[in-house]
């Protein structure tokens, strides 16, 4: 793709949070990319059925950090993501499976009812 100073990218609008681990970017205006085979509708449709599973498995099963990281779609950890994880615990959004024992490997996070009130998920 060549860079043209006079063409630009429309703003990005952030239209949802999931649970406060995860968010969701779409531009304003769908924009086809090539060769991807499908109209801009279908990729939006695709990419927001893909979040809501995710945002489903999140909310329905206790995870360990590895196990988010991967659904996340992230390469590691990242500084955020700890951030974020610390965060939701914090203010109830989410807690730990093990309480007593939060550096254990076997150490997983579930939403808390809070979490899932905040999500909007109810059910």
């Amino acid at each position: 793709m060549i860079n043209n100073p006079t063409t630009r990218l429309p703003e990005p609008l952030i239209t949802g949070i999931v649970t406060g681990m995860s968010s969701m970017i779409c531009l304003r205006e769908p924009v086809a990319t090539e060769g991807s085979g499908k109209a801009p509708k279908e990729q939006r449709a695709h990419s927001e059925a893909q979040s809501r599973a995710q945002s489903d498995q999140i909310l329905a099963t206790p995870l360990s950090a590895n196990e988010l990281v991967a659904l996340l779609g992230l390469k590691s950890e990242t500084g955020v993501f700890k951030r974020t994880i610390k965060k939701t615990l914090e203010i109830g959004l989410s807690e730990y499976t093990l309480p007593d024992s939060f550096q254990s490997r076997l150490q997983k996070y579930r939403v808390t009812e809070k979490g899932i009130r905040v999500s909007g998920n109810n059910g």
